[in-house]
């Protein structure tokens, strides 16, 4: 039902946060709303705070809505704080008060009262769901959000990082026709070149050159030869080097190992790694972060035909490992050894990769989580920190000895897959022979990256995720504490 507006400017709505069946203090509401007619207004029914839930009250000239953000179990099952709310539910609300402002017609929404800390995450709710994907036409938002109050430095960090948020849907969402290899590839490139940042594309001669044989075995069954897109960013003082690498399979089919239909209908986005990776170091270098900064992205078709590679096949890689392959449907891992034994070259101090590597990290953490890999107890901390800021749903999964066994082949080589089970950190234990004594993280992104049904506040289809945690994480990133996790370990 459409609402029936009092007088005042139509198009505005105001939404109001609580974790409360009480409203917040007046401090916190615009001028012009009255905050005892409110409080009557909320006493006459009945609202459960619960994140996502909307109450609509009419008071003065503008209408209202209150957005309950109150959680009764912590973020990630744990906390060491005792608080009404998160990041994760305060976005799901702000992302419930702009659907409900898209629906009933409103151009104008203006968030008020949001919880102390947590403002971006009400304006990246309010973002991911007034963002609307065409193929045909450029994006648009019909839906304007306003944060009162708010700084202007935090404003413009803030509409940066759901603009690169929005590149990754866009990217994501584009219909693989539409994004083969080279193409997609020089679309990141013209939205990532810019001062002092340096881009490289590397095409099929350049790959053989640089003796790249897994990705060019992974992109070998496709008209449309695998691609790579190198960028590089030197600040003016700078603390230290990070490489982060993205896996950029534009469609996979499985190759000769074929999916099922159903198992093929979401595989566009299978290179949403390739896309955080590049908003992480756009959203860094418009940022400013006092980081020499690596890409590395990927890009291949992984499709069956008399030149695809296939089961069976030994691949030696361009570190001179070689690769059994078991399957042609673990491609990506495959890919992303030669594109990590590129980002090794460089000397960074960290390694940062993404990918949407495997059903198996959906299967243990479901859709709405993705999963992290390191060796580092001390980085792990601190990403799952900055993850649970960020209300975006992480978890760390387990590497170990045991999952080095699993992919052990014959006369050395490496497997390139371990079996039926612990498939997301023996695919992480394939990509540790890549990295050395390198500190690392690796990002396993398979369920949130494209949700066929929106969930949590996140929109249909491709959502950004993972991109506010990273660049939380590598804003508080110290050099010291890579020192002290790379002199553990020695390979």
């Amino acid at each position: 039902m459409k609402m029936k507006l009092r007088k005042g400017n139509p198009k505005r709505l105001i939404a109001i946060f609580t974790a409360t069946e009480k409203i917040p203090s007046t401090s916190h509401l615009p001028p012009e709303i009255d905050p005892l007619l409110l409080q009557r207004a909320v006493e006459r029914g009945t609202f459960e705070p619960t994140p996502g839930t909307i109450r609509t009250v009419f008071t003065g000239p503008c209408p209202v809505i209150l957005c309950g953000c109150r959680v009764s179990k912590p973020f990630l099952g744990f906390s060491e704080t005792e608080s009404d709310t998160d990041a994760a539910a305060v976005f799901q609300a702000g992302s419930a008060a702009a659907a409900f402002a898209k629906r009933e017609g409103f151009s104008l929404l203006e968030l008020h009262a949001i919880p102390d800390g947590f403002q971006e995450a009400a304006f990246r709710g309010a973002a991911a769901a007034s963002y609307s994907y065409s193929p045909t036409k450029n994006r648009r938002r019909n839906l304007e959000v306003l944060l009162p109050n708010l700084s202007p430095v935090r404003k413009r960090r803030l509409r940066s990082v759901v603009t690169w948020e929005d590149h990754i849907r866009d990217w994501v969402n584009t219909i693989p026709a539409r994004k083969p290899p080279l193409t997609l590839a020089q679309r990141m490139r013209k939205v990532l070149s810019r001062p002092h940042v340096r881009t490289r594309l590397w095409r099929r001669r350049d790959l053989e050159r640089s003796k790249c044989r897994g990705i060019l075995a992974v992109g070998g069954g496709s008209d449309n030869p695998p691609v790579v897109l190198t960028a590089h960013y030197t600040p003016p003082k700078s603390r230290g080097r990070i490489a982060l690498v993205g896996k950029g399979v534009t469609f996979d089919s499985g190759g000769l190992n074929v999916k099922t239909a159903e198992g093929m209908k979401t595989m566009k986005c299978d290179m949403a790694g390739a896309a955080l990776m590049a908003a992480v170091f756009g959203a860094s270098v418009e940022a400013g972060l006092p980081w020499e900064m690596f890409c590395f992205l990927g890009f291949a078709e992984n499709l069956p035909s008399g030149k695809a590679y296939k089961p069976g096949d030994v691949i030696t890689m361009r570190s001179g490992k070689r690769v059994e392959v078991l399957n042609t449907d673990a491609e990506g891992r495959i890919l992303l050894g030669d594109l990590l034994d590129l980002a090794l070259e460089r000397k960074p101090d960290l390694i940062l990769d993404a990918a949407t590597l495997t059903g198996a990290c959906m299967v243990a953490l479901g859709e709405t989580t993705g999963g992290f890999f390191t060796r580092s107890r001390r980085l792990a901390e601190e990403f799952l920190s900055h993850s649970e800021c960020s209300g975006e749903a992480f978890w760390a999964l387990p590497l170990g000895r045991c999952y080095d066994e699993a992919i052990k082949g014959e006369e050395g080589r490496i497997k390139n897959t371990g079996g039926r089970y612990g498939g997301a950190s023996t695919a992480a234990a394939f990509l540790e022979k890549f990295v050395g004594s390198v500190p690392w993280i690796h990002l396993d992104i398979a369920g949130p990256a494209f949700l066929e049904k929106g969930a949590c506040g996140w929109p249909r289809g491709a959502t950004g995720f993972g991109l506010m945690t990273t660049l939380r994480f590598l804003e508080e990133l110290s050099p010291g504490r890579l020192r002290k996790t790379s002199s553990r370990w020695k390979r």
